[in-house]
């Protein structure tokens, strides 16, 4: 059975360059879309913005879109997950006034749409950092709903779970051995609840560097200005109850037609960047939107069934 039923890519008049997108099914086969956008991609991502719109089942735009100016600059990788009717945004930013590029935190918002009217509008909610540990740079924490509950997966492997109530506390953690090509797996997309086998499904993206970097280079950071590096990425389940534990992940990465074949426009190192940041699932189809090369989105649609049956326990 055929994984990739289709891999389409999706153009914004309005935003052409848009890429990382998070996306939400609505009601009337609407899609709530937020992406980055940077109005002055030469000037490197302090001047990243968040911008919202909704679309069709064929993405596309049907309402105008919405500049989320209330979140500030810098903003980044968008996430959405619906939670007992309250749509909630997760998103990285500064970590305080006058932060660097590896001072980041977790924005969180809740987004209110009116699809009579077309409208978004937001309500941040405050800055979520240094949940775990003292790690100067938080990033890609995959929400989930769980119980009427906002929960996030703040790191793969360990899998570590975290719930807030005034304070962040971690609900559980396992482990189990990934065999990936690649040291440095984060985060991707927010995970779903999947009906057919009873667990979530996610994506997490991977960032691989040819042996030399491995061999030479002294750190993720010094790899990362460098050398070359490739994202790759791929599918994981856990179970639909504490402890969260995984269950399956891709035994290898994941493809499709066309990777990286849109065209750089904004990254100045030598690098390769697909990543996954939204996901859509009904009964019989997963879609999968990626950030490709930081300069456009793809949407990649996946056979459900076959998708669960390349998963390695």
């Amino acid at each position: 059975m055929t994984i990739q039923n289709g891999v389409e890519q999706i153009s914004l008049e309005h935003a052409s360059d848009a890429y990382n997108p998070a996306a939400l099914a609505l009601e009337l086969n609407a899609i709530l879309l937020v992406y980055r956008v940077n109005p002055s991609p030469k000037n490197g991502s302090g001047d990243d913005r968040l911008e919202a719109c909704i679309v069709d089942r064929n993405f596309r735009v049907i309402s105008r879109p919405h500049v989320l100016h209330s979140l500030g600059r810098w903003c980044e990788d968008p996430r959405l997950v619906l939670v007992n009717n309250d749509i909630w945004l997760v998103y990285g930013c500064p970590s305080k006034e006058g932060a660097t590029f590896r001072e980041r935190g977790i924005g969180l918002a809740n987004l209110r749409v009116d699809l009579g009217s077309g409208s978004v509008s937001v309500e941040p909610c405050g800055q979520v950092f240094k949940a775990i540990g003292h790690r100067p740079c938080e990033k890609n924490w995959s929400p989930f709903a769980y119980c009427d509950r906002l929960l996030f997966s703040y790191s793969i492997c360990p899998h570590v779970v975290l719930h807030r109530e005034g304070d962040w506390e971690c609900l559980a953690s396992t482990s189990r051995p990934i065999l990936w090509p690649s040291t440095f797996i984060s985060g991707g997309t927010p995970a779903v609840w999947c009906r057919q086998t009873d667990e979530y499904l996610a994506f997490f993206h991977a960032v691989s560097f040819p042996f030399d970097a491995l061999r030479h280079s002294a750190s993720f950071h010094e790899k990362c200005l460098s050398h070359t590096r490739y994202y790759t990425f791929g599918a994981y389940t856990f179970t639909a109850s504490p402890p969260f534990s995984l269950r399956r992940v891709s035994p290898y990465p994941l493809t499709y037609e066309g990777i990286f074949s849109i065209p750089n426009q904004r990254v100045t190192r030598d690098e390769r960047v697909v990543f996954p940041s939204g996901v859509l699932l009904d009964d019989h189809e997963v879609t999968l939107l990626v950030g490709e090369n930081d300069s456009g989105m793809k949407a990649i649609r996946y056979n459900l069934t076959a998708l669960l049956n390349s998963l390695s326990d």
